[in-house]
């Protein structure tokens, strides 16, 4: 194995499997680190600017950061966000457990409301 690649499977950036597998060059893993660095840190200041603001907040995101956002809501690392999936135009709330800012839950996820006749 040549010193610039490393035996791992391709991912797209939502984690999935790419349809190109074979190993990546170093040049390829440092640029897939640094977009997921980049992320989980939008994703944490999002969070602490939420948790600075008292009362309601109103968010939109494309889905693959809301999965990130989900995670690190809950704690989680920024990889456990692929286990959110995320329907397109849904809706989900984050919230607190006994409205207690250390206690964060998901309270609602991947609601698409029925129009109404």
């Amino acid at each position: 194995m040549s010193t610039t690649t490393t035996e791992v499977e391709r991912k797209t950036g939502d984690g999935s499997e790419a349809s190109a597998a074979g190993p990546l060059s170093a040049e390829e893993l440092r640029k897939m680190h640094a977009y997921w660095r980049a992320a989980n840190a939008r994703a944490d200041r999002f969070i602490a600017k939420v948790h600075g603001i008292t009362g309601d907040v109103l968010a939109f995101s494309s889905g693959h950061i809301i999965r990130m956002i989900a995670a690190r809501w809950n704690g989680l690392a920024p990889a456990a966000g692929r286990a959110f999936f995320c329907h397109p135009a849904s809706v989900g709330v984050l919230g607190f457990e006994h409205d207690s800012r250390d206690q964060p839950v998901i309270r609602l996820w991947n609601y698409i409301g029925e129009p109404r006749e």
